[in-house]
């Protein structure tokens, strides 16, 4: 019997995660079965080519409105920096988990930084960035709600 993958990322981020596993399992042998959706709860206005914008997650970046002409972000994971990027932002520097983006933030000339996240995330960076003189802002812009898998999912579960 074949091996099957179960994905329960959200759709909208499952496809990317399937692409990247294809050379492992066959398309028919992937099932999507999301445990939450994201649901929007503000937009936050940037107006200061003087700060940057920290995503640790694609979902943030919706709501985000650019209101300068030349946003910047520092992303957590390479499809953040992607969607970021094709959301009209300059990436300064993307790193692959949370911990490491903080050197760069810290390294760089940057004192304000505007922290896009959703209702659970893995740590408050804010302590360490003030630590080192720098103004996190956090904003609480999406909410991750949990769904219930359909009849369809449990079946091919």
């Amino acid at each position: 019997m074949p091996a099957k993958l179960l994905i329960t990322r959200p759709i909208h981020m499952a496809a990317h995660v399937a692409a990247e596993l294809s050379h492992i399992v066959e398309r028919k042998d992937i099932i999507f079965a999301p445990v939450f959706e994201i649901h929007p709860l503000k937009t936050v206005n940037l107006t200061s080519n003087e700060e940057a914008v920290l995503f640790t997650s694609q979902n943030a970046i919706p709501q985000a409105a650019i209101a300068c002409t030349q946003p910047k972000a520092f992303c957590v994971g390479k499809n953040t920096a992607k969607a970021a990027h094709k959301a009209g932002f300059h990436i300064i520097h993307t790193a692959p988990c949370v911990e490491d983006i903080l050197k760069p933030i810290i390294k760089s000339s940057y004192k304000d930084i505007i922290y896009l996240h959703g209702t659970y995330h893995t740590q408050d960076i804010s302590p360490k960035l003030s630590f080192h003189g720098i103004n996190a802002t956090r904003h609480e812009v999406y909410e991750q709600k949990e769904r219930e898998w359909s009849v369809h999912e449990r079946q091919a579960i």
